[in-house]
């Protein structure tokens, strides 16, 4: 005999539009079609797959590549948009059977590809509907050469991919769920966390908070900066080279002089500022003919330019330098021959600022920032003016976090742009910074993850570590977001 409370409920079910209590997820996502989309956007669906939990994944592309079989029952769909004559950009919607009734966009590591680890892990193993892009190309995540002759192609990369991908994502969410009522998460790191505060700016109403880790909010003087640094230290093996030895000597220093000023011996420096640290006890001395353990006069010169701020002609401020306790990272970090962090910072400049294959890294100079910033910059490729006042009055939070002891992107760099945030909303607006922005230093990360400090926090980048991240929101920064925008 049936239940006739489960007689009711099937009836209000119907009379409500709700999806069938019995409803088929494989068959509702390989019949799926795509909705009439907003903006006009011209989106096509290029294909819909079910994947059933445990169904092995396996993809690669130029940029990056993902296989596993720990993840939920979800319905993938990838999405090709035509975003000008002449670009196209690819986006994928994950949804998941057991759905939360969120959204959680991702972005792009480096130059693009899409975010699959991040869908899978971060995105709909927890119930979230998810989105990433290809950033409108196709390429390795170090290579900037889709840029040349190309220049629509450089719009979808510093915008409108991410934003035309996320008003795709939001509208089939709500077609394949039948509803419309849902909140908007947005979550990534390093380009990805430029990508979130460029949402935050030019489109408050994509997302509605957002993790930045670590953001690259002004690729003109970071990648600048990594050049020139490259000026000072190169060539390899030259008498101002750090070889991968002569980096854990100093840094062996650099521990014994400030690890404990927190009361703590960790091998962590928590505040780099109150490390006064005294490079000359490492110097070499002159009666010393093996210099393989201290540092010569000529890499004691060098120094400056690693970890003072970059202060170019009329005492002109271009970029932050690193803090002590990051030597570590630089072996795998920005001081590589080839031109930076995957070589990417050479590519920024030579394929988007001067469009000129043959541009070499040893050409950078003051002159290359102010060209930047008139082309690709000025807010086009990062935040422009630090107001996000529509966000915030529509209720919007953002997070940031960045590793104090990140390789790339000088944590100082976070300090500097959160300080230019809160100066200008407060002097522009009744808004209080806190309630609304809040970043966070973690001691020990290096750059998104990694490091030896406390750094799986929940972050999108950390949800592929094992044992799974804690989803209390004291104790993980995603949960701490939906808590805190609730």
């Amino acid at each position: 005999m049936w239940d006739s409370s489960l007689l009711l409920l099937l009836a209000a079910a119907a009379v409500q539009g709700a999806p069938s209590l019995f409803k088929r997820w494989d068959d509702q996502c390989t019949s799926f079609a795509l909705p009439a989309i907003p903006e006009n956007i011209n989106a096509t669906l290029a294909f819909a797959r079910y994947y059933p939990a445990g169904a092995l994944f396996n993809e690669t592309d130029p940029n990056t590549s993902f296989k596993s079989d720990k993840i939920t029952d979800f319905c993938r769909l990838r999405i090709n948009i035509t975003t000008s004559p002449t670009s196209q950009s690819i986006s994928e919607v994950w949804l998941p059977d057991s759905w939360n009734n969120r959204f959680l966009g991702f972005g792009n590591g480096a130059n693009g590809g899409v975010a699959w680890s991040e869908m899978a892990a971060s995105g709909v193993n927890y119930g979230f509907a998810s989105h990433a892009t290809n950033g409108g190309h196709s390429s390795n995540g170090s290579s900037g050469v889709f840029a040349i002759g190309n220049p629509e192609a450089l719009v979808d990369w510093h915008y409108r991919a991410m934003h035309q991908g996320t008003v795709v994502a939001k509208a089939v969410i709500a077609s394949y769920y039948s509803t419309s009522s849902f909140h908007s998460y947005y979550g990534s790191c390093s380009a990805g966390g430029r990508q979130g505060w460029m949402s935050a700016e030019r489109y408050p109403a994509d997302y509605d908070s957002i993790i930045v880790g670590s953001p690259a909010v002004d690729d003109a003087r970071q990648s600048a900066s990594a050049l020139w640094v490259h000026q000072k230290v190169l060539p390899v093996n030259g008498s101002t080279w750090f070889s991968n030895h002569t980096w854990a000597v100093l840094h062996d220093e650099v521990l014994r002089q400030c690890d404990e000023i927190d009361g703590l011996k960790d091998g962590v420096i928590s505040n780099p500022l109150r490390c006064n640290f005294r490079p000359a006890a490492i110097a070499c001395r002159p009666w010393q003919t093996n210099t393989t353990d201290c540092l010569t006069p000529a890499q004691l010169n060098t120094l400056r330019y690693i970890y003072e701020p970059w202060v170019d002609a009329n005492d002109t401020y271009v970029y932050a330098g690193f803090p002590w306790g990051s030597e570590l990272g630089m072996i795998s970090g920005n001081l590589l021959p080839d031109g930076g962090a995957y070589g990417q910072d050479a590519e920024f400049y030579r394929h988007f600022v001067y469009n000129d294959s043959s541009w070499q890294a040893n050409q950078i100079s003051f002159s290359s920032v102010q060209l930047a910033t008139t082309t690709v910059g000025d807010g086009n490729d990062s935040p422009n003016v630090p107001n996000i006042t529509e966000f915030v009055s529509r209720g919007g939070k953002l997070i940031q976090f960045v590793g104090i002891q990140d390789q790339y992107l000088s944590p100082y760099a976070s300090v500097d742009w959160h300080d230019e945030v809160d100066t200008w909303m407060t002097s522009h607006t009744n808004y209080t910074t806190e309630d609304y922005f809040r970043l966070f230093l973690i001691p020990g990360m290096k750059h998104c993850s990694g490091g030896n400090g406390a750094n799986v926090v929940g972050q999108p980048s950390s949800y592929n570590s094992y044992p799974p991240v804690s989803t209390e929101p004291s104790h993980n920064m995603l949960f701490s977001l939906l808590d805190w925008y609730a």
